[in-house]
């Protein structure tokens, strides 16, 4: 089974009943992840990274995922569509993934030879 991460770059709120709406009936598990919410809805992860480099966002996420068992994890910005063929139970197959398969080939450290501009002064603040 897949799970549903919907990913904000704002706190914009207004959209969370309506992803839900849209989501419900293809998608069991859905959490959204949401820079500085407030709220209390126990399926918003909020995160404190900026906008422009989501990878801090699964980072301060993890621990309240990585529990769950789901075979894979399908990843959108609150800003598109999904298509309406695409649902938990076929989700690898419309996008044909096999079993264990990912978009993503491999994580790589994060280090001196990380392609972000502002890589090393990060490493010289932590």
């Amino acid at each position: 089974m897949t799970a549903l991460i919907i990913v904000f770059n704002h706190a914009y709120e207004k959209n969370l009943p309506r992803l839900r709406d849209l989501y419900k009936e293809r998608f069991s598990h859905i959490f959204f992840l949401m820079p500085f919410y407030r709220g209390q809805d126990p399926d918003v992860i909020t995160v404190s990274s900026p906008a422009h480099y989501f990878q801090g966002y699964f980072t301060q996420a993890y621990d309240k995922l990585k529990d769950y068992n789901f075979d894979h994890w399908l990843v959108i910005g609150d800003d598109l569509i999904l298509n309406p063929l695409i649902n938990e139970t076929n989700a690898t197959e419309q996008l044909k993934l096999e079993k264990g398969g990912s978009y993503i080939p491999k994580i790589n450290r994060f280090d001196e030879c990380t392609k972000w501009g502002n890589a090393c002064m990060y490493l010289k603040f932590t």
